[in-house]
């Protein structure tokens, strides 16, 4: 089920690494103004490798975080995790952690 996914440490390192090494690619390596006519002709095939798995790995976490989130009746933490994407990798490793639990009685905010 996706909650396990959420909750897995293997999961949570998955899509952290792959958006911080995307984000650190394209911070070092990032074009200079006088470089950008360049940039789509010179992208390395290894640099669309990590800035491709650091996509997936993002809209993943967004995707699986907001599920668990409505699902497990923590709605605000879903729409953040939407609207506010950095929010989705606070929820999963919040999750990893055990600090989500399925709301029993509770009332849904």
């Amino acid at each position: 089920s996706v909650m396990e996914i959420s909750e897995s440490k293997v999961f949570a390192l998955f899509t952290t690494t792959g958006v911080v090494c995307a984000f650190g690619l394209l911070i070092v390596f990032g074009p200079s103004p006088e470089d950008e006519v360049q940039v789509v002709s010179g992208i390395h095939p290894w640099e669309n490798f990590i800035i491709g798995y650091g996509l997936l790995a993002m809209f993943l976490n967004i995707f699986v975080a907001a599920f668990d989130a409505f699902s497990l009746g923590y709605k605000w933490w879903g729409w953040l995790s939407i609207f506010a994407w950095p929010v989705s990798f606070v929820f999963v490793w919040l999750s990893v952690f055990g600090y989500f639990r399925k709301r029993g009685s509770h009332e849904n905010t």
